[in-house]
């Protein structure tokens, strides 16, 4: 019957209706659309309902209830043009005005019009199904909450199409999509489809952005720039017919191309004038499978179908299907279902549901009722799409659409063979021949690298054997031969690696390559940090004869910063070892890499970059605190510039790790060429200075045995001149000292450090001066881990409370300070050491050999009771009536200096460099004074004697030895009490120069007996 808002009424299989509810289900569909397409679908989908009605009906399966059908014309009937979203909204709710309302929605059609329609009924909680609208537009659960489907979405299809690829071996593909909504969620869809098979998207380009073909050509043009074969065109309707017409004017619908589209487009393309059915051969398209043959529910229902009266249901009456009657068929049927599973027998739920108020138990989710029906299972997810669909692959043979292969709910299978554009059944590459990017062994790159590395792997090998067999010789032991052999080997390792990183590397070489570059690196750094290490432990205590590391203690070391690395890249591999990956890039190359830092290898990759970092900051930390101690330890300099360049290295190798995918090249030239220099100038700063010193060692000692043999009386002369030289027997020096009682009592003192008198400005006041050798470390209070300890001379002025630090060697270096006080900041064994509190932002600790000389100068810099130096002195400050500063001038009214030298006491042989260099600075401190005078050496002048601390052979000469004492300065008259030391650490009593048998002029000299001396 028809209502008074031009709906029919239907109501089938029903003859008696006492005591059952009425449930009203609208039919919403463009029945008055003039178009053939569109009517039959509309009229075969409404006869579809209607037989599900009539089972539904008689088979009671609502209980207590029966279903009317009410139809309703979409379209206007009157006006095609304006039939669109104005007219669905008003169709939708004279629908929803029903008398008593309805429970369910069935419809639309298209996807334009059911979007309208679904609005309105999910805003009044209305279930709402269409059997043929696609659009995942329709997915949104915000706008389309109580809307669901029974036909697969447009974002299936690429599933489907992802599964075709895989099986035809293919990797790469190219990927066309549109620019709107629908286009992009495609492409997000087969991306991710694509990355679950290993499948790489070679190119993908949007088109048909501005809604016109204007963009077309420009993503075409790519395609045959990209070198990709395989093309999916991710679009529906007219973008996707102009793109197609396009690629084949172009020739690219060709021999080596395989086109994918959606949905069967032969037919719109054929009508496009130039285009032939040979043109189109091999082209593949997918579409929905309405017809499940052989599938026991879809034969049922074709049992049905057939058995309908066609004059009654249009298009029915055989066992076939024109459309998408099994979909129509499954809408009503799932609706059916909700509803008897949401009243469950309730007669109050019933009449809920009659009345439309049932709507939040009628939900998409609340539809999963198990139902399989001739369209398959109908299982939804929380978006009311159906999880799985069923497809149907149609391959474009000889003009004429041929069916290769099938999707049933998710289980792709090729039935037959598919056909190419070439008539043959030979799948062509999924792309262009690549060039490949790996430099192979041959190639002029792999030569070189291979000759520099070879040669360097050469060298070091010889180089090792060189130090085991001399590992005796001096320069060999100093720079420890074992830590020199692990340092060639790291070397070599590093080596190797830059070898395996050429050419298509294998699995074997994705570890191998990693675990040599990584070994080879710590190998060198971490022995480097345990060398440098013994050298900070060495000279942080100045007096270096009292501490021994040995190497058990420094292999310890290696052997713990070892064990943690190569524990972490243990771990790592075990745990996601690194695999061969091919990169292909949009030029028609292509290259193999060892993929080192995917999924959970990235965390293990980041902790051992830090901490290969690490290590590397601690070794350039412990260069710097090394780098004054370079002239006692003769590999320090070495140490620290190899420890510098490994870091310049680094930081320049450093962004090859950030470089992207096309960018290759550059990381090989740059990685390679940073790691063959920095390995080779680390290897050759390391070792040839030792090499080079080693062989000249050898020929210094071949010519002086050449030397010895053919000169014998050279070595007597110089004995007899040196030595007997002297009156009456005796050398040069001791005459010099005019064999005073005074140099012999000198000779058996114990060395005190001596003290420095000279007159102030005004000329009535002797100011007190003491010099010593000490280990000095100037320590900065913001930044005290800054510094070291050093050598040097200092010149002590308590009472104005300023001391000066001369380098050693260098008198004119001197550097002035002032203190606020002072305290013992040490007295353990090995450890004497004063804190002296500077006026600035530098403090100062100075650290002397042994207790006496601790509490000495602890006094001297305290100065709390007075100079006792000026107080014996006071009486006859006369008699020393000038100073430093006068004596410098050259109008000064002095004559000459008195100069009392005082040795000090014995120094270890393993600090006799150190104490040549002293020699030369007293000698150099006493050249400031103009007065000519010898000092120290045998009838020699100061320069003479300043020139060189050591001898010819580099060995401390016969009688140096450290000298302090009193310089002072008289006129012409004679001295009348001279200074003199006679206390071990004060200057407060005087012995007379004329009593001791001295004479002015002369200087008093230690007798030869005493080689060693002992410093502060």
């Amino acid at each position: 019957m028809t209502g008074v808002n031009n709906s029919l009424y239907l109501t089938p299989n029903i003859t008696k209706t006492d005591g059952l509810v009425e449930i009203k289900v609208g039919v919403l569909l463009p029945y008055s659309l003039p178009n053939d397409l569109t009517q039959q679908l509309t009229y075969s989908g409404t006869s579809a309902i209607r037989m599900a009605v009539g089972e539904i009906n008689a088979k009671n399966l609502i209980p207590g209830a029966y279903i009317t059908l009410v139809l309703k014309d979409s379209f206007n009937g009157a006006d095609p043009e304006n039939s669109g979203a104005g007219q669905a909204i008003f169709s939708t709710v004279s629908l929803l005005q029903t008398e008593g309302g309805v429970s369910g929605v069935i419809g639309d059609v298209s996807s334009a019009l059911t979007v309208q329609s679904a609005l309105l009924t999910s805003r009044l909680s209305i279930p709402q199904c269409s059997f043929s609208a696609g659009s995942t537009q329709l997915s949104s659960k915000e706008d389309y909450g109580h809307f669901f489907r029974t036909i697969p979405t447009e974002l299936m299809f690429g599933r489907v199409m992802i599964d075709f690829v895989a099986s035809r071996g293919w990797k790469t593909m190219a990927v066309f999509y549109t620019g709107d909504a629908l286009g992009s969620e495609m492409m997000d869809s087969i991306s991710m489809q694509a990355k679950k098979r290993n499948i790489n998207i070679g190119y993908r380009h949007a088109f048909w952005t501005m809604g016109s073909s204007s963009d077309v050509d420009a993503a075409l043009d790519g395609l045959k720039d990209s070198g990709q074969q395989i093309v999916v065109v991710a679009a529906v309707g007219v973008p996707q017919i102009k793109l197609m017409a396009e690629a084949v004017r172009r020739g690219l619908v060709g021999k080596n191309y395989v086109w994918m589209t959606i949905n069967q487009v032969t037919e719109p393309l054929l009508d496009i004038a130039n285009i032939m059915p040979a043109d189109l051969n091999g082209l593949f398209m997918f579409d929905n499978m309405l017809k499940l043959h052989g599938y026991p529910p879809y034969e049922e229902f074709l049992d049905k179908w057939s058995e309908m009266n066609p004059a009654e249901y249009p298009y029915s009456g055989s066992r076939d299907i024109s459309s998408n009657e099994a979909q129509a068929y499954s809408c009503m049927m799932v609706l059916a279902n909700g509803f008897a599973n949401a009243v469950k027998g309730n007669w109050t739920a019933l009449h809920l549901l009659a009345s439309g108020r049932l709507g939040s138990k009628l939900r998409p989710m609340s539809m999963n009722t198990n139902y399989t029906g001739p369209a398959g299972p109908m299982l939804f997810d929380d978006f009311g799409d159906v999880v799985y669909g069923n497809f149907i692959l149609y391959n474009y043979q000889n003009g004429r659409a041929v069916a290769v292969g099938t999707s049933y709910s998710g289980v792709f299978n090729v039935s037959s063979p598919p056909m190419y554009f070439d008539g043959t059944y030979i799948a062509p590459s999924d792309s262009a021949p690549l060039r490949v990017l790996n430099p192979k062994f041959g190639s002029p790159i792999g030569v070189v690298i291979i000759a520099i590395a070879g040669l360097s792997i050469v060298f070091s090998v010889i180089t090792m054997v060189i130090v085991i067999l001399h590992r005796h010789a001096q320069v060999i032991k100093a720079s420890s031969p074992l830590f020199c052999c692990l340092e060639l080997v790291g070397f070599i390792l590093l080596y190797i690696s830059t070898i395996l990183g050429l050419d298509i590397p294998a699995e074997g070489v994705c570890v191998a390559r990693p675990l040599t570059l990584n070994i080879g690196f710590m190998l060198v750094v971490s022995n480097i940090v345990a060398k440098n290490f013994r050298v900070y432990r060495i000279f942080h205590n100045i007096y270096v004869t009292k501490r021994v590391i040995r190497d058990s203690h420094l292999l310890k070391i290696v052997g713990t910063i070892m064990f943690v690395n190569i524990a972490i890249m243990a771990v790592w591999f075990a745990k996601t070892p690194p695999t061969l990956q091919q990169v292909t890039m949009g030029d028609l190359t292509t290259y193999f890499t060892c993929n080192i830092q995917s999924g959970t290898g990235t965390p293990f990759f980041a902790v051992l970059f830090a901490y290969n970092v690490a290590l590397l900051l601690v070794a350039t930390y412990l260069a710097y605190k090394n780098r004054n101690v370079a002239a006692n330890y003769n590999e320090c300099r070495q140490i620290a510039f190899v420890v510098y360049n490994i870091l310049l290295s680094g930081c320049i190798a450093l962004p090859t790790l950030f470089l992207p995918e096309g960018q290759y090249l550059t990381s090989f030239f740059l990685s390679n060429i940073v790691l063959l220099f920095g390995t080779t100038v680390s290897l050759m700063f390391m070792f040839l200075p030792k090499l080079w010193k080693l062989f000249s060692e050898f020929d210094r000692s071949g010519q002086q045995k050449r030397a010895d043999s053919s000169d014998d009386r050279s070595i007597d002369s110089f004995l007899h001149n040196r030595v007997g030289g002297g009156e009456g027997g005796r050398s040069g020096w001791l005459s010099n000292a005019g064999g005073s009682s005074v140099a012999q009592n000198y000779s058996n003192a114990s060395g005190r450090k001596g003290s420095v008198g000279s007159l102030d400005d005004k000329g009535d006041t002797l100011k007190e001066s003491h010099m010593g050798y000490m280990g000095v470390k100037f320590q900065n209070r913001y930044a005290p881990f800054l510094s070291s300890w050093c050598m040097r001379r200092v010149i002590l002025y308590p009472s104005d409370k300023y001391f000066t630090c001369f380098e050693l060697g260098k008198p004119e270096s001197g550097r002035t300070y002032s203190f606020v006080t002072v305290a013992i900041h040490s007295r353990e064994p090995d450890s004497y050491i004063l804190r002296v509190v500077g006026r600035g932002r530098f403090d100062f600790l100075l650290q002397v050999k042994d207790e006496d000389r601790l509490l000495h100068w602890f006094a001297l810099f305290d100065n709390k009771h007075g100079s006792s130096y000026t107080r014996s002195t006071k009486t006859n400050s006369n008699v020393y009536k000038s100073n430093v500063s006068n004596l410098e001038r050259p109008d000064s009214n002095l004559s000459y200096l008195d100069t009392m030298m005082v040795p000090m006491s014995h120094l270890s042989t393993g600090l006799m460099q150190i104490r040549s260099e002293s020699d030369a600075t007293l000698h150099g401190f006493h050249q400031m004074v103009p007065a000519p005078h010898p000092l120290m050496r045998n009838n020699s002048s100061p320069s003479a004697s300043s020139a060189s601390g050591r001898s010819e052979k580099g060995s401390p000469r016969r009688g140096d030895c450290d000298y302090v004492g009193y310089v002072g300065a008289r006129a012409q008259s004679q001295i009348q009490q001279p200074p003199a030391i006679s206390d071990r650490f004060t200057s407060s009593s005087r012995v007379s120069l004329q009593e001791s048998g001295h004479q002015p002029g002369a200087s008093v000299m230690a007798p030869p007996s005493r080689q060693n001396t002992n410093m502060a």
